[in-house]
């Protein structure tokens, strides 16, 4: 069974003896119930030799394998150095984090693992409590709710009881998060954890001065360059599809609205058959939090969708546009999907998309390309649909012709930094 996922015959006879060897092959029909497609099957049975490698090396045994285990894993593939996983790029380590959390699963499902620990605090209904508010108060969307829940769950086991919450504690937890990972993602550690503190203080459970007791990350707004590719890099992903195959045509439909349209993934992925004005040439788009908004439907996108619908989107009885090609036919699950979709193309397409950018980059370039062709910064905030002009006025740094006219010269005597 393991043979038509592990293509090259060394990686098999090499991750078949290893650790997690002996529960390959039901972790394989595991994935297949829950109806992974077979290119994701393989993925995750690849992540899962990954981690017993690296367990093999850290001396963890199988029953040991745990929350923090896993972390130590997804630590370790920032910088990973083994022979067999170099090379790895930001699509390749989601793939390798998201299938050891999945192997995980399947060994706590079948009992060699044991479960979660116990918490004083019931995770269930307090997770459930503050999801209905995130998404029904602050209107944020289902995939950026998840994006929480190991932030919010760790807080929860590390720390105790809300009721219980101290200064100090909750100082150390966003420090420690930021020292492991950086502070570019400590950053988004402290915003999840004082949003979780807001939604507790709204419901009496933790005092309320704690909110804004937490310090903020020390780092310079809107400091860097936006990652932009060149029009002709652009054009080339674009182009990159197989038009003659259904996967192909979908792709390419997709790759459109990203590239003229600034669509974001999240964008495309809750894309409705019924938000498409095929007679007004417009576009329905609910973006985050759910603002929604209607853009023109330039003639290029138009046709490339209608020839998606027409000769490459299968049967199904899903609502959205965008679905799989592969059995069961439905809805792509999220933003990450649109991700690895542009991170093919551009492989395919021979171009090297800026590091940590997949689907955004598009975004971006579209954005550079229209400061630079001299279009207003309120209709740009228009079409990418940005809150405040601020998001809008950071692509004024790429425009560097208008930015020569404005430049002084250095003065004279002084000498440079």
């Amino acid at each position: 069974m393991l043979e038509q996922y592990f293509k090259a015959q060394y990686a098999l006879v090499h991750a078949r003896p290893g650790l997690v060897g002996p529960f390959l092959g039901g972790f394989a029909e595991f994935l297949e119930i829950e109806g992974f497609t077979p290119l994701t099957v393989g993925r995750y049975l690849r992540a899962a030799a990954h981690l017993g490698a690296w367990m093999e090396s850290k001396d963890i045994s199988i029953p040991d394998l745990d929350d923090t285990a896993i972390g130590g894993f997804i630590q370790h593939l920032a910088g990973c150095t083994c022979v067999k996983a170099r090379g790895h790029h930001s699509v390749k380590n989601r793939n390798a984090r998201a299938g050891a959390w999945k192997f995980l699963a399947h060994l706590r499902r079948r009992g060699v693992v044991p479960p979660n620990p116990p918490s004083d605090v019931d995770l269930p209904d307090l997770m459930e409590e503050f999801q209905h508010w995130m998404l029904f108060q602050r209107g944020v969307a289902a995939s950026t709710m998840a994006q929480y829940h190991p932030t919010i769950v760790g807080l929860l086991k590390e720390v105790g009881d809300p009721a219980q919450f101290t200064l100090d504690a909750l100082r150390r937890f966003v420090a420690e998060r930021t020292v492991q990972f950086g502070p570019e993602s400590g950053k988004y550690i402290l915003s999840k954890v004082r949003m979780f503190l807001r939604f507790l203080a709204g419901q009496a459970q933790c005092d309320a001065l704690l909110v804004d007791a937490i310090p903020p990350i020390a780092h310079w707004r809107l400091a860097s360059l936006p990652a932009y590719l060149a029009p002709g890099e652009v054009e080339k992903i674009v182009s990159a599809p197989d038009l003659a195959r259904s996967v192909g045509l979908r792709d390419r439909a997709i790759l459109l609205l990203l590239a003229r349209l600034g669509l974001r993934g999240g964008d495309v992925i809750h894309l409705r058959l019924d938000d498409i004005d095929w007679s007004a040439g417009t576009i329905a788009i609910n973006g985050k939090e759910r603002r929604p908004g209607r853009l023109p439907l330039p003639q290029e996108v138009g046709d490339a969708i209608l020839d998606y619908l027409s000769r490459g989107r299968p049967r199904t009885n899903a609502e959205q546009v965008f679905v799989t090609i592969r059995p069961p036919h439905g809805p792509l699950l999220n933003s990450s999907s649109i991700s690895d979709l542009v991170a093919s193309a551009a492989k395919q397409a021979g171009v090297v998309l800026p590091p940590g950018q997949m689907a955004h980059a598009l975004r971006h370039s579209l954005a550079t390309g229209l400061v630079r062709s001299g279009i207003p910064f309120q209709v740009i905030r228009t079409v990418l649909r940005h809150r405040s002009d601020d998001m809008t006025a950071h692509y004024a740094k790429v425009d560097v012709l208008s930015l020569r006219k404005i430049a002084q010269p250095w003065p004279l005597g002084v000498r440079p930094c």
